[in-house]
């Protein structure tokens, strides 16, 4: 008899733990909830109670009318939502928990003020456009070196030269570019002579553009005085333009160059177009 009532004593102190071990306490409470704006998103922040007697944190925002939901670690005093639109507006809300297996018990929601997430940028990126010798004429050429389709074969080891041996003319010197149709012109790239003479490296550029390939504009002039490194310089120079300009036929003048020579020499040149990605427009689409 004693051991029926043994068993049935412990079997009913069994069942008290494990209705003890379900029971959850409510959590210490956060304080201090902010937000503040990022590009795309927010940062949340706020201060955790010094008993840390919490087992998690969740924090809640609407996004196309639905409630997103991320838990936190109870370690942490911060949390990135990224993802966000520049149009709409946001507020979080952040409270802590407690838990078991079968339940959980929340403490004080606090709600953090409205944000505007910061607008993406603009991304830009350089596309090379396609210029053969047949679309390039040059103005002086050099007859005994050279030639105007070095400036253009892609090869910075080659290189082009404007007249010094006979018909020579004072700078400016140019190089005219006739595309089949309008296009635009953003960044021009250029390579020295591959040598160690410094005299007719070019120091100063200008941009005319036309309608009819005859009369020119000039819409852009570089700063003066553009550094031309010592010895042989492999690195490429770039030039760009303060926007893209679009036509049919082009000019790059050669204004300057070191040693104020009556002549011009460049190993390679290429020409590029922007291609602009408004990123927030995108982030709308995949919203």
């Amino acid at each position: 008899m004693k051991k029926i009532l043994y068993l049935m004593l412990a079997m009913f102190c069994l069942a008290a733990c494990k209705k003890d071990e379900t029971k959850v306490n409510g959590p210490s409470d956060i304080s201090n909830v902010s937000a503040k704006p990022i590009v795309g998103g927010a940062v949340i922040k706020w201060t955790l109670p010094k008993d840390s007697n919490f087992l998690y944190l969740e924090v809640r925002y609407e996004k196309k009318g639905k409630i997103v939901t991320t838990n936190v670690s109870k370690y942490t005093d911060s949390l990135v939502i990224d993802g966000l639109l520049n149009k709409y507006q946001y507020k979080f809300e952040v409270q802590a928990f407690n838990a078991t297996k079968t339940d959980k018990v929340g403490g004080a929601i606090l709600t953090t003020n409205t944000v505007t997430p910061i607008r993406r940028g603009i991304n830009t990126v350089y596309s090379k456009i396609p210029v053969t010798n047949s679309m390039i004429d040059t103005y002086t050429q050099e007859t005994t070196e050279g030639p105007k389709s070095n400036l253009v074969d892609g090869d910075k080891a080659t290189y082009w030269h404007s007249a010094w041996s006979a018909n020579v003319q004072p700078l400016p010197h140019w190089i005219t570019i006739a595309f089949p149709t309008e296009t635009e012109l953003s960044q021009i790239r250029y390579y020295f002579r591959q040598n160690t003479t410094l005299t007719g490296r070019p120091t100063q550029f200008g941009l005319d553009t036309s309608t009819d390939g005859v009369n020119y504009t000039r819409v852009w002039t570089s700063a003066s005085g553009l550094p031309v490194g010592t010895g042989v310089v492999t690195t490429e120079n770039i030039l760009q333009l303060d926007k893209s300009y679009k036509s049919k036929y082009f000019k790059v003048l050669i204004l300057a160059a070191s040693g104020n020579p009556t002549f011009t020499t460049l190993g390679d040149m290429s020409f590029y177009t922007a291609i602009l990605t408004d990123l927030e427009l995108a982030a709308e689409q995949n919203y």
